[in-house]
């Protein structure tokens, strides 16, 4: 396989960026509202909570000092469109979903009038969702190929960068392989297949400027990702235990070519759920997604070979 350059170079690592991504829409109605989706009018609200619990974490963490990181969150239009608006004002770096939510195969959310939808929130990423396995079936892959280097070009002209969520979920061959462990299917295979997958959008002409990728156990792997990425990489969280998630922040942060994160769920999931249901108080939930946005961005930090000198 061959590194293909993206058309803009690699941005600099040494001031990662910390999105607190809250974009989830189908599956947000689904996990947190099932079969209560006549609720989802209040979802605009909760994601104000969690934004409000972004700038009150950055307050607490070392990641406030600016010089140290950027912060940012990444939303969607149909619940956050106010969101980006008060992120953009407030000086964040803003990434908006494109993607039409709860697909299995990629379909780009608004059909031809994206680039006006992109261009009216003005982000600084639009962002896709992509699951996608070079193993998987072959008419799906080319056809998310194809469609992947349109976006790609739609994107390029627009003020915003493009970013790329890859999740590379296991077929079932695969899994199989691995005894039905998807813990070993992280660590056995998943590296590769990811360098492959990348490699073939790169191949079909897709161009991304920032990589939003499933973390990895070692630095080795991690770096193989990132060689093949060549634009810089954010790890994600995959709503993983906390232990997992700390051990994949840490070994993104050791690793060259990768720029920070892009983490949801884990931070924020529980305190929105207790708002929604259980009657808990708005500033004892934003107090708690701020603390838990603080403590990615700080196991982050102190993970950065600069912080361990």
């Amino acid at each position: 396989m061959r590194n293909r350059a993206t058309r803009r170079d690699r941005m600099p690592t040494d001031s990662p960026l910390f999105l607190l991504a809250f974009d989830h829409r189908s599956g947000l109605v689904r996990g947190m509202l099932p079969g209560q989706e006549e609720r989802a009018a209040e979802l605009p609200g909760a994601k104000q909570l969690i934004f409000d619990g972004a700038v009150a974490g950055l307050a607490r963490s070392a990641g406030s000092d600016r010089t140290r990181g950027t912060a940012g969150v990444l939303v969607d239009e149909q619940y956050g469109a106010q969101v980006a608006r008060d992120a953009k004002a407030a000086g964040l770096t803003t990434a908006v979903a494109i993607e039409a939510s709860g697909r299995d195969e990629f379909e780009l959310e608004y059909g031809d009038a994206a680039a006006a939808h992109v261009q009216a929130l003005a982000p600084n990423y639009a962002k896709v969702l992509v699951r996608y396995n070079p193993g998987g079936d072959a008419a799906a892959n080319a056809r998310q190929r194809e469609t992947l280097a349109r976006v790609s070009a739609l994107v390029k002209p627009l003020a915003s960068g493009f970013l790329f969520e890859l999740l590379v979920p296991p077929t079932t061959a695969q899994l199989d392989a691995v005894g039905g462990d998807r813990d070993r299917y992280d660590v056995e295979l998943r590296p590769e297949l990811t360098i492959a997958a990348i490699d073939d959008f790169q191949r079909g002409g897709v161009e991304a400027d920032l990589w939003k990728l499933e973390g990895f156990e070692t630095v080795e792997q991690s770096a193989a990702v990132a060689a093949q990425a060549v634009a810089p990489c954010i790890v994600l969280g995959r709503n993983a235990p906390r232990e997992r998630v700390e051990h994949w922040l840490s070994v993104a942060a050791a690793t060259p070519g990768w720029a920070g994160f892009a983490i949801g769920r884990s931070i924020w999931w529980e305190a929105v759920s207790g708002f929604l249901h259980d009657g808990f108080p708005r500033e004892q939930a934003v107090a708690r997604i701020a603390a838990e946005y603080a403590w990615a961005i700080d196991v982050y930090l102190a993970a950065e070979p600069a912080a361990a000198a």
